[in-house]
């Protein structure tokens, strides 16, 4: 599911924080989308801010977004949950939104050998490479500011530039143009 991919490659978030999004709390503005979600180490809600990419809407997260919400409110009006199975119309849980995930990544042409994990890694490391502050990229994948835990565990600029240069030749979009989106 494309918004699911575009969704974790612009936001950094987690597939825990996907399947907690609460869609009546979204709010819908001009530069964005603002998701309402609870953030896997904490109970405490935040928002998800999903840009809109006016000048190439083919992978632009917000506008998937929008689509996708759009067509669960035609067959589910009373649903508050972004992504559903397709056949049964159930919330789907964090494994079936990983999976999701997984194929989408797969018939987009990105090699196995990347995973939701990496490309998480590659978004942060691209933000670290492109000079942004660590505590700000922190705040933006919901880390922890006070520890190492970005660089430990996502910093890896070769996995950056590697998979950048896959993703932007799979979506026809230079992977300078392509850093400077994310």
């Amino acid at each position: 599911m494309k918004a699911i991919v575009l969704t974790m490659l612009f936001t950094a978030c987690r597939f825990t924080e996907l399947e907690r999004v609460d869609m009546e709390r979204a709010r819908f503005e001009q530069e964005g989308i603002y998701l309402d979600t609870r953030l896997k180490t904490s109970l405490n809600r935040t928002e998800i801010a999903v840009p809109f990419l006016n000048e190439n809407p083919s992978i632009c997260p917000a506008s998937a977004i929008q689509v996708l919400w759009e067509e669960i409110k035609k067959r589910k009006p009373d649903g508050n949950k972004l992504f559903l199975n397709t056949e049964t119309f159930h919330p789907l849980t964090v494994e079936g939104i990983r999976r999701l995930a997984k194929e989408t990544l797969k018939e987009a042409g990105i090699p196995s050998h990347f995973t939701p994990y990496s490309i998480k890694a590659a978004t942060l490391s691209t933000l670290t490479i492109s000079g942004i502050p660590p505590t700000q990229i922190a705040k933006f994948a919901s880390l922890s500011p006070r520890t190492d835990t970005l660089v430990k565990h996502y910093v890896k600029t070769n996995l950056a530039s590697t998979l950048g240069k896959v993703i932007a030749s799979t979506m026809n979009v230079p992977s300078e143009e392509l850093a400077t989106k994310l």
